[in-house]
């Protein structure tokens, strides 16, 4: 199948150069640029819409064309080519984005909305992509903005955020079916269709997809350098990852009087399932998880309402440690915006909100509800002919957790001439902690499994011990037991060491500074933009790891701080390490020889933890940690050529981030010498500590986009590349490491039938078919190829066979 679309890419694209048909020739020419400079808008940088040269921190707009004929499955696909923007894609389900830092498993710094509601999912801190909309027949434009914006949009806005403005009814009248079937299994049918009804312009739509799951890694190889299973081999093959099915229905429905009021109501519903990563481990969503929203907006001249209530109940089991993970969340969101101007010097924008959420989440059951109240205020003032001035704040309250908090912004432009703007920018913004983090509540969770013959070859010097030691203690002990402590008769059970995982009602809200020095161009057919910005991060929200088994601080056996681990970890009700004396076994041996004297018994459970003190945590905790600091720089450029064709270009550096002012790579340096001497080496009093760890996101990106798009016929190329990453938000220090560096080529191709409603397309990503693995712990992303056939009718195809 492969060969076949890469021949039919072929065939659909002869050549990059004049067509043969000379109506293509002319229908090409038309499709060269003719705009001004007002004419992109954008409206999610700034409470004041604005063109797209005048916002006050960078933007990038993505139109619907270049999302339809541009290659990518996926909207995440496109913002791969977007500076400043980090993606990582988990498994067939599972992807998420970063906006100036590095994403990860759960990312909770970049904001997603769609027609201006949110489908950041707060109980967790993540966002579920496959929510947003995704035929892109449908879209207008994608705006992404880069850099704080916490003073307009609030809460987790830290590194921007990706804006989805769906087209009104009323511009894709008609309908069209699309079919599309490629790699893994993946099929998806999109249908919709627009119609009038009296002053009303309506829209149903609805989609199907599924896909079976990518290859799953074996083995990984930790920044120890040891080669580990990273599913600990608990859960059945069969069960580790099961692929995604999805499938919505959105409707919607615009009315727009003569005075130019505006009701836009919209609604839909969604399922999904698939594998999900978190701190906990992944999870695989239950089949029957939805999500569903409906949606008021009213406009009219400067001002702008809207009510949206959401609901998003279903399941998850975790596919290492099976927790079962049951979520159920309701919210309703209201906002009220207006602007009003300053004499002929400038306007003044400004706004309110309120949200309520109610959870029921299994995994924390006091984390009940949440009330946000908000208000905002934004100006742009003219302080000269060619100097601008945009500040402004916003105040959020969140009753239940962390109060009140500030976030101010200011910009400075400075516009030499009409078509360039040079832009100083600073602002705050801030991350609020997730339900999870703040009332995550699991009492026990598989953490180690322990085969003590295995145990023995690590760390048992054969020379004293010719037959082992903690094999024979196991089986003396056991075999004292009548159930042979769950095992068959004459073999030693493995002990699943367990710990707890638990949120802190005391944590903050984390919180970032970022300057920004910016330029932005548009010079005939270039469109030009470059920032170079440093942000730093304070009170970072982590999950580390707060406590051992073993002797505690004092390291003294027999006092409060000692954690001792249990009898029955996993609650079966038989005892893995029972309570036996074991004095009688080990009173010769130190420091036996002393605390069974002293203490008249030791049980076995608590001689494990004497021996193994400090090697299997007992507690992870969210906490307020380490301080974070990295700055980048961005440099983008699109050119729009004649006959169709447009080419971009963007690369973007950051810098390997400083965690408590120490930069990630010599913290990691430090903790693999540590770990290899067995000792302290820098003087903290601790062994390989890695409290403070953050990801490191690759420091080179480089997109490079082309697209020739002939009427009749279109191709896209595209190729990013991502350097090496470092991961460490997954579990403990045994499953994080680096990932290399990986490009992934991808290729499209689409043919529209002369005086025909149909319209074929076909696309190949990661062309070269390397074996990636974009994040330590997921799935192995090969080569995919799909085919899609498109039948438009009414006012769809008319615009279509007009292209």
């Amino acid at each position: 199948m492969i060969r076949l679309l890469l021949i039919l890419l072929l065939v659909a694209t002869p050549a990059w150069s004049a067509p043969d048909e000379k109506d293509d020739e002319a229908e090409g020419k038309k499709k060269k640029r003719k705009k001004t400079i007002t004419e992109t808008v954008v409206v999610s940088a700034s409470a004041t819409t604005q063109a797209l040269l005048d916002s006050p921190t960078a933007v990038s707009v993505i139109d619907g064309e270049a999302l339809e004929t541009g290659s990518g499955e996926q909207l995440t696909d496109h913002l791969r080519r977007v500076p400043g923007i980090n993606v990582v894609q988990f498994s067939s389900r599972d992807v998420n984005i970063s906006s100036r830092g590095a994403t990860g498993g759960i990312n909770n710094s970049t904001l997603a909305l769609a027609d201006g509601r949110s489908i950041y999912q707060d109980f967790l801190g993540f966002i579920l992509w496959e929510f947003a909309p995704t035929d892109f027949s449908l879209v207008d434009r994608v705006e992404v903005v880069r850099g704080p914006s916490s003073s307009l949009w609030g809460a987790n806005a830290v590194g921007g955020l990706v804006h989805i403005i769906t087209k009104s009814p009323a511009e894709t009248l008609g309908g069209r079916l699309s079919i599309t079937s490629g790699s893994y299994a993946s099929r998806r049918i999109d249908a919709q269709h627009s119609f009038l009804v009296g002053d009303w312009a309506l829209r149903i739509k609805g989609s199907f997809f599924e896909a079976d799951a990518f290859r799953r890694p074996q083995t990984i190889t930790n920044l120890f350098g040891e080669v580990v299973d990273p599913d600990l081999g608990l859960i059945e093959d069969g069960f580790r990852d099961s692929g995604t099915d999805q499938p919505s229905l959105d409707l919607r429905a615009d009315w727009e009087s003569e005075s130019g009021a505006r009701w836009i109501l919209q609604g839909g519903w969604g399922r999904t399932r698939g594998w999900i990563a978190t701190g906990l481990g992944p999870f695989d969503i239950d089949p029957g998880t939805s999500n569903s929203y409906v949606q008021g907006r009213y406009q009219y001249g400067p001002y702008e309402a809207q009510i949206d209530a959401s609901w998003f109940d279903g399941g998850a089991l975790n596919l290492i440690n099976a927790i079962p993970f049951g979520f159920r969340s309701g919210k309703v969101h209201s906002a009220f915006r207006g602007k009003t101007l300053l004499g002929s010097r400038g306007i003044l924008a400004w706004g309110s909100e309120v949200q309520r959420t109610r959870y029921e989440l299994s995994i924390a059951p006091d984390g009940k509800v949440r009330t946000q109240f908000s208000i905002f205020a934004e100006t742009d003032l003219r302080l000269h002919d060619r100097v601008w001035l945009d500040a402004g704040a916003r105040i959020d309250h969140f009753t239940e957790t962390i109060g009140t908090v500030l976030s101010p912004r200011a910009a400075l432009r400075f516009k030499p001439n009409e078509t360039q703007t040079i832009r100083l920018a600073w602002g705050q913004a801030f991350r609020s902690p997730s339900v999870i983090e703040s009332d995550l509540l699991v009492p026990t969770i598989p953490v180690a499994i322990i085969d003590w013959a295995e145990l023995d070859a690590e760390v048992i010097d054969p020379n004293l011990f010719p037959f082992g030691f903690f094999e024979p203690i196991a089986a003396v002990v056991c075999q004292s037991q009548p159930d042979n402590c769950g095992a068959p008769p004459g073999e030693v059970p493995d002990y699943i060491a367990v710990t707890s995982a638990l949120g802190s009602r005391e944590l903050k809200e984390e919180s970032t500074r970022s300057i920004e020095i910016g330029y932005a161009a548009q010079l005939g057919d270039f469109d030009l933009s470059a920032a170079v910005y440093r942000t730093n991060s304070e009170e970072g929200i982590d999950f580390p790891q707060k406590g051992s088994y073993g002797l505690g601080v004092d390291g003294l056996f027999g006092t409060l701080d000692d954690v001792i681990l249990p009898t029955d970890p996993d609650g079966n009700g038989i005892d893995e390490a029972p309570a036996v004396d074991v004095c009688p076994y080990l009173n010769a041996l130190p420091p036996f020889n002393q605390l069974c004297p002293q203490f008249g018994a030791v049980t076995y459970n608590e001689a494990l933890s004497i021996l193994l003190d400090g090697e299997i945590p007992s507690l992870f905790q969210y906490d307020n940690g380490a301080t974070a600091r990295n700055w980048g720089i961005e440099l983008g450029t699109h050119w729009n050529g004649p006959n169709g064709l447009s080419l971009g270009l963007n690369y973007s550096w950051q810098s390997i981030p400083r965690a408590d002012g120490i930069p990630m790579d010599r913290r990691i340096d430090t903790v693999i010498a540590e770990d290899a001497a067995g000792m302290d080496l820098d003087g903290d009093g601790l062994v390989a500590d890695t409290a403070s760890f953050v990801n490191i996101p690759a420091e080179n990106r480089i997109a490079f986009s082309a697209r020739l798009d002939r009427a009749q016929w279109y191709t896209s190329l595209n190729i990013d590349h991502v350097g090496e990453t470092f991961w460490q938000d997954v579990l403990t220090s045994d499953f994080w490491g680096y990932v290399p560096d990986y490009t992934l080529v991808g290729l499209k191709g689409g043919y529209r039938f002369r005086r025909s409603p149909l319209e074929i397309t076909a696309q190949v990503s990661n062309l070269l078919d390397d074996d990636i693995q974009q994040h330590i712990f997921g799935d192995i992303v090969d080569r995919r190829a799909s085919i899609a056939l498109h039948y438009a009718w009414g006012g769809v195809a008319e615009t279509s066979q007009g292209k």
